[in-house]
């Protein structure tokens, strides 16, 4: 009987039913492809290109058969395909020829491509994560919860506390409280369980339709949730990309300045991207002021007071993939008490802005206030406001959960952070003068000193704005322990005189430098755009509650940000 030589590793066989179990067991026909180098096997194009690019590619192009390599795969001759072996066709015992049926050609297995279900957990016979080091079992992050205790204490991410009807103790000021013989306020002690600060929720995976590995949701870097294929699996890979699709002046004009800053062109590959949303609102600014001091309000406030709230996100453009890195919350009032006052209400950052040789973080998170302000100043706002409020390390301000690693900065450093902000803002003439409330209080009772009637800084003299600090610092007196029985007018000017020392460097005030030329008719804004979920902190919050979008790490923030121009460009309304 002939002999049978396997056409893919030349090795003989007696029969020919031998060598078909060999191809079987050894499964050549899924190995068409072979590495020109190395003399390696693959079932597919791409695995042998994988291959030769990981193993094979010089990265210097300094080495001896470098330019070689490189030649081999700028002409694709890295490798060669195998053709597939016409089955040999055996006589049988009558003598006569085999016909070629289905029942005896070798054919090689047929791979079925399985569509991706995110509502059931994978079957895959891989049954590997192949995206990264995390396993299978990757939670999602925790964040601080408020403890019921003491004002700014937190149970952090890991932390154990003691829980009750909606209320919240740390294992510390649990244990105050339940030391104090009077007043103590826990009830039934039988009533709090103790619990841990984790999530329980292992972010959803998604399954390779074509090799079967596993990735996690942020690895895979696609919001579809159809058949999903793995770039180990797709030739000329790259992460998919969402355009954004947002026009508004001033975020064109913050956009080019942060670019110039950068010293780099702006494509769709580099560059810093800046988007806003706005609402308006109407606040009473009267309504909680104490009742002795409400007339003096009203009338230098009104009724009411409109302003606008805008959100503002910032986004560095790379090749890898876009992220956030910097947002904040700025209040405009067109008419307060006659003037156009602006202020950042509230600010948030990540740290995965990309550095430059010439670009710190700090530098580019202080061009993005700069820039803004500058910008209110060519419209025609007058005075701007800032409050310098040190967050309590690993809140979250607009961002959900921020690395662990990332440090805060304390009440010190916060505000120098801000006043070397406000010097270049002077220097680069965006602000005519600044100065800490210890400098505006100066300038107040300077002011005073030339009535007759002096009696130093008043509360009606401190402008307030929805959610400032001296808004919280004029609101209707509560009684406190240590009062005496004297009015309630008397109280509230002894605590309100009482908060002014400590609070002298934590709140500044700039007048705004009027605009040197007329002002340009493109940068006043003709539209605004509105978002449900983008235009306002809670909802914003709530999306990313809702959808497991964090910023605990760079590749989950880079997710995040995918999701969120998503966002921007299916549910942003324009307004005229």
């Amino acid at each position: 009987m002939p002999s049978s030589t396997c056409t893919f590793c030349s090795e003989s066989f007696k029969t020919y039913q031998e060598l078909v179990e060999h191809r079987e067991e050894a499964k050549h026909f899924d190995k068409l492809y072979l590495c020109e180098v190395c003399n390696t096997r693959f079932s597919k194009q791409n695995g042998v290109e994988n291959h030769f690019r990981d193993n094979h590619l010089p990265v210097s192009g300094k080495g001896k058969d470098d330019e070689k390599l490189n030649r081999m795969w700028d002409k694709g001759t890295y490798f060669t395909k195998s053709e597939k072996p016409e089955p040999k066709k055996e006589p049988n015992s009558d003598g006569t020829k085999r016909q070629a049926d289905d029942n005896n050609v070798q054919k090689p297995p047929v791979k079925k491509v399985k569509k991706f279900d995110p509502t059931k957990p994978s079957t895959s016979k891989a049954g590997k994560i192949i995206c990264c080091e995390e396993g299978v079992e990757y939670k999602y992050s925790a964040t601080n919860i408020k403890c019921s205790g003491k004002k700014e204490c937190r149970v952090r991410p890991g932390g154990s506390y003691m829980f009750a009807d909606d209320t919240v103790y740390c294992m510390r000021c649990f244990g105050v409280e339940k030391r104090k013989k009077k007043d103590n306020i826990l009830g039934d002690i039988n009533n709090w369980r103790q619990l841990e600060n984790v999530v329980e929720t292992f972010e959803a995976l998604k399954e390779c339709g074509d090799c079967g590995g596993l990735w996690h949701e942020s690895c895979s870097m696609t919001l579809a949730t159809t058949t999903f294929i793995c770039h180990r699996c797709v030739t000329g890979y790259s992460i998919p990309k969402i355009e954004i699709r947002h026009s508004c002046p001033l975020s064109q004009f913050m956009t080019e300045r942060l670019n110039k800053l950068c010293g780099k062109p702006v494509t769709r590959n580099t560059g810093i991207a800046v988007v806003n949303f706005t609402s308006r609102r109407t606040v009473d600014l009267v309504a909680d002021r104490p009742n002795h001091l409400k007339e003096q309000f009203r009338n230098t406030y009104g009724n009411t007071t409109n302003y606008t709230q805008r959100m503002i996100y910032v986004i560095q453009r790379t090749f890898k993939a876009d992220c956030i890195f910097f947002s904040m919350i700025c209040h405009e009032y067109e008419n307060h008490a006659g003037t156009k006052y602006c202020l950042i209400d509230t600010l948030d950052s990540v740290p995965y802005f990309t550095t430059t040789a010439t670009v710190s973080r700090g530098a580019a998170h202080h061009e993005i206030m700069l820039s803004y302000f500058d910008f209110m100043r060519r419209v025609g706002y007058e005075k701007a406001h800032l409050w310098a409020n040190a967050p309590v390390q690993g809140d979250n301000m607009i961002f959900t959960c921020h690395p662990m690693a990332q440090k805060y900065l304390s009440q010190v450093e916060l505000e120098g952070y801000y006043e070397k902000m406000l010097a270049k803002g002077e220097k680069s003439g965006i602000f005519k003068k600044w100065r800490n409330f210890g400098g505006f209080k100066e300038d107040v009772e300077s002011n005073l000193r030339k009535k007759k009637d002096y009696k130093g800084i008043q509360p009606i003299h401190i402008p307030i704005f929805e959610g400032s600090q001296w808004e919280y610092f004029n609101q209707k007196y509560e009684p406190e322990p240590e009062d005496k029985e004297n009015s309630e007018a008397a109280n509230f000017m002894r605590k309100f005189t009482r908060n002014i020392p400590d609070n002298l460097t934590n709140t500044f005030w700039m007048d705004l430098k009027k605009r040197d030329k007329p002002m340009d008719p493109e940068l006043l804004e003709g539209r605004r755009n509105s978002h449900e979920d983008l235009g306002d902190k809670m909802s914003f919050l709530e999306l990313c509650v809702e959808n497991n979008w964090e910023f605990s790490t760079l590749r989950r923030a880079q997710f995040a940000t995918m999701g969120i121009i998503d966002v921007i460009n299916r549910f942003t309304v324009v307004q005229d």
